[in-house]
């Protein structure tokens, strides 16, 4: 696995490194969970910039003869969180969990009132 995108620019395999990449980068414009800034902006106002990184994983699969093999590349985009501060550098984190004693249960009850 490539530790940086300039590593993985230099291997063969970059065209699927590329895709990882877009579709992560996709993906959180989409969501709205960041937004492009100037970096003097953050800085008049109090704010600190995160540093982010991309980490770059091979995703693997058990394939008919039990052997793992390469399943496809995948990136994410991650930011240096450890460095915030609450109240100054962000006022909510919000992280959507579900225990799977929660979703049986939830799945038990729908199934027992034949909800569709």
């Amino acid at each position: 696995e490539p530790v940086t995108i300039q590593e993985a620019m230099r291997l063969p395999e970059w065209k699927q490194w590329f895709d990882a990449i877009e579709k992560e980068v996709k993906s959180l414009i989409e969501m709205g969970t960041w937004e492009e800034v100037d970096e003097s902006v953050p800085a008049s106002r109090g704010k600190k910039i995160l540093p982010s990184k991309m980490v770059l994983k091979v995703k693997l699969k058990q394939n008919e003869e039990g052997v793992m093999v390469v399943d496809r590349a995948k990136a994410r985009l991650v930011a240096g969180g450890h460095r915030s501060v609450p109240g100054r550098d962000h006022f909510e984190t919000v992280s959507y969990m579900a225990m799977g004693k929660s979703v049986r249960t939830m799945l038990a009850l729908a199934a027992a009132s034949d909800a569709e």
